[in-house]
């Protein structure tokens, strides 16, 4: 048999690293250059020849990877690796549509439902709130010896208590419900608003983006006709307008002056579209009947929750010897995040939670028993070897086809 020329094989070799890949592809050249040459005379098939090697060559110089003391690059780049997995999983997609349809629809079935739960679950366990450091801010509420509901409201009375008597807060504030017509500028609209107290907005970290907050002035009747308006009602009502801060609209009959607009995303409490002055006269501020306020805190920087309740639990009982014939107990402190979480809430979740996980495992349970039940439908890999390599390396001898 004739052979190759010397210095083509050599050059040849010496680019291809892998020593597999070298004597496969050496070797079917060889093979190619004989059935060549008996065609063809021999310095056609030595430009034959020339032209494989240098095409290849070419290839698999870009290829080649840089040494490491000394030691030869081996195999091929992770990148080329997932190329060729990726090519073999879209042939067998298009090998087999209607299993490959099956697999994807119950899968994504199955990371659907959990994904969907995992978002409520963090959307009202991990994260209910878009406030900064809410981890900080805990609510206090009075609480009573006849029941185990320790959730209930605050008397106006007591919350200027805590106010004075503790100093575990960097921020203490107030609010309340309040359901009012707002009118002027548009047809009249029923919205949701809360009442809150000067430090509402500072002690859960919020700045306006036009405007601003709650002055201590505006907690005074009379001084208390201001409004802070959420950025959706601004966006709805007044098309977002600049100048709104300074404008008159009337709540509930009465003017009262725009003085600020909330940040996008910003409704607490309880989709809030609009925020006025909490304010108090005298002989409202000393009533202790009446439960109406909810009183969060942020801590001071240093201070724990431990540290917080313990001095609230003081200061609850100082108030209840004080005042025996109007206040229940005491006064309770708790995160925030699991103050304003109905009871139950958790567990129900997390059953959410689970269910969720044992439907994905019964879809990966499916589609498991779907492949087991097709079992292997592979060819037999020995005819192709020669055929993979020589399309693998674009090496089509003059007598293919």
């Amino acid at each position: 048999m004739t052979r190759p020329p010397r210095l083509a094989e050599w050059l040849l070799g010496a680019l291809i690293a892998s020593p597999a890949w070298r004597d496969a592809i050496l070797g079917d050249l060889r093979e190619d250059f004989a059935a060549y040459t008996a065609r063809r005379r021999l310095v056609l098939a030595h430009l034959w020849y020339w032209s494989q090697v240098l095409r290849l060559a070419v290839r698999h110089a870009g290829r080649r990877r840089p040494t490491r003391a000394g030691a030869a690059w081996r195999g091929d780049s992770l990148t080329s690796q997932l190329t060729r997995d990726l090519r073999f999983a879209l042939r067998m997609l298009r090998r087999r549509p209607t299993t490959s349809a099956v697999i994807v629809i119950t899968l994504a079935f199955g990371l659907a439902t959990n994904a969907a739960v995992f978002s409520i679950v963090d959307a009202m366990v991990f994260r209910p709130f878009p406030i900064p450091r809410v981890d900080r801010l805990v609510m206090l509420s009075e609480t009573s010896r006849r029941t185990a509901f320790q959730r209930a409201n605050v008397a106006p009375a007591t919350y200027f208590d805590l106010k004075r008597q503790t100093d575990v807060f960097s921020r203490l504030t107030a609010y309340r419900w309040w359901d009012v017509n707002l009118s002027g500028r548009d047809e009249p609209e029923r919205v949701q608003g809360f009442l809150v107290s000067a430090d509402f907005f500072p002690a859960l970290g919020v700045e306006p983006v036009v405007g601003r907050t709650f002055t201590p002035d505006e907690e005074t009747p009379g001084h208390d006709r201001t409004l802070i308006l959420g950025f959706g009602l601004w966006q709805r009502r007044f098309a977002g307008d600049p100048n709104v801060v300074g404008q008159v609209v009337l709540a509930d009959g009465e003017p009262y002056e725009v003085v600020g607009v909330a940040p996008p995303g910003w409704s607490f409490p309880y989709a809030c579209d609009v925020w006025a002055p909490l304010a108090f006269t005298p002989a409202e501020a000393r009533r202790r009947d009446a439960r109406f306020l909810t009183v969060v805190g942020r801590l001071r920087a240093g201070v724990t929750v431990d540290e917080a309740r313990a001095q609230v639990a003081l200061v609850g009982a100082r108030i209840a010897r004080a005042h025996p014939e109007t206040h229940r107990a005491g006064v309770a402190l708790r995160s925030l995040s699991d103050a304003l979480i109905d009871e139950g809430t958790g567990a129900f979740l997390g059953v959410w939670q689970a269910a969720a996980v044992f439907v994905l495992l019964i879809a990966c349970a499916n589609v498991a028993s779907l492949l087991l039940a097709r079992g292997p439908q592979l060819p037999d890999p020995v005819p192709a070897v020669r055929a993979r390599t020589r399309q693998h390396h674009g090496c089509a001898g003059p007598h293919a086809g």
